[in-house]
């Protein structure tokens, strides 16, 4: 019978064959299991009992609350479970991965409303952020990550992969600044989805709507800055980091940004935000377009009176929003296969992140 072995294959990697599996990968699954045990209990108990009054909406997680919730995190604690074993046939662990990718891209995008969490937490605007509510968002986020970092560990034990980096012995490696067109392409649609979102604001707000993208005009010093600060933000997420997933000032600071110039960016300040506020976006607004799509199958008519804004703006904004979030996380995608570090494991890889040099070009 074909088994799985905790040891990586390694062949061609330059890494000694019986070389451990790193420790992420040896407890993620175990992790998993427990943690999702854990919540899943706490599921269980809110569905029994009923779900506390998770203020300001009511609601902690969106397309599966109840009894959805804990049959999602009885799921993820099989399989981590499962993955759990020492020696496990690869035709199970192929079967045990398809079935977990689903599931946790699912408990991911139940907790959207964390975007809601984070703009409170950073901007205020109105947005209160509760403390119960947010756990669970993060307790669920958590049971979706362990089991993601399960995933990855389990599809490297079962291919001839370096265990630390995922690199094939003979893959080729794309140079940092030989970004495909299609991440291009990607970068590029986000930041005109960002640009459709500002003209549909301008479009509402010259008809006396009231929107995240105005908050603070007309308030006190206090909400004006946090306003400013919001739609700052917003600007540099919609323009700027989209834009450097793909050019080289994303990977060396330009000239005129001194004393930094010719030096490498930091990888994770560019990916990392790139990715989460991708990810984000995807999450909460996609929930937001299945709640339109919905609401105008039923004839509920969903938001068409929010805020004083018309069905035309939310039409137009969600789907912005969306495509936003979908182009800033495939060229983030994109970013980070590209600079990822040489692994010190097996050697592969070439330097991710340019060296400092004295060109100051861009």
């Amino acid at each position: 019978m074909d088994t799985d072995t905790r040891q990586p294959n390694t062949a061609g990697t330059g890494a000694r064959p019986d070389a451990p599996a790193p420790a992420w990968a040896r407890l993620a699954a175990p992790l998993a299991a427990c943690w999702a045990a854990i919540y899943g209990a706490v599921r269980l108990y809110w569905a029994a009992t009923g779900l506390p009054d998770f203020p300001p909406i009511g609601s902690d997680l969106v397309f599966f609350e109840g009894a959805g919730g804990v049959v999602l995190c009885g799921c993820a604690v099989l399989i981590a479970g499962v993955l759990s074993a020492p020696r496990l046939p690869r035709r199970a662990t192929r079967v045990l991965i398809l079935a977990g990718v689903p599931i946790a891209a699912t408990l991911v995008a139940m907790c959207a409303l964390l975007m809601l969490d984070i703009a409170g937490l950073l901007f205020g605007l109105g947005v209160s952020t509760a403390l119960l509510p947010m756990g669970s968002r993060l307790g669920c986020l958590a049971v979706a990550l362990l089991l993601t970092a399960a995933l990855v560990a389990a599809h490297r034990r079962i291919r001839p992969v370096c265990a630390y980096c995922g690199r094939a012995p003979h893959a080729a490696e794309p140079e940092p600044g030989a970004v495909p067109r299609w991440a291009f392409a990607a970068a590029y649609l986000a930041a005109a989805s960002f640009a459709l979102r500002i003209a549909a604001e301008v479009a509402a707000v010259s008809g006396g709507a009231q929107g995240p993208l105005t908050a603070g005009a007309g308030g006190d010093l206090a909400t004006l800055a946090a306003g400013s600060a919001f739609l700052a933000g917003a600007v540099m997420a919609g323009t700027v980091l989209p834009l450097a997933q793909v050019h080289r000032w994303g990977r060396v600071w330009p000239r005129w940004v001194l004393p930094l110039a010719g030096r490498a960016v930091p990888r994770w300040l560019v990916l990392g935000p790139g990715l989460v506020i991708g990810i984000g976006l995807v999450s909460y607004f996609g929930y937001a377009q299945v709640e339109m799509v919905a609401a105008a199958i039923t004839g509920t008519g969903g938001f068409a009176s929010f805020g004083g804004y018309g069905t035309a703006f939310f039409w137009t904004a969600v789907p912005a929003y969306l495509m936003w979030g979908a182009g800033l996380s495939v060229a983030a995608a994109s970013y980070g296969i590209r600079t990822r570090p040489r692994c010190g494991h097996c050697g592969r890889g070439k330097r991710g992140m340019p060296e400092s040099t004295g060109d100051h070009s861009e």
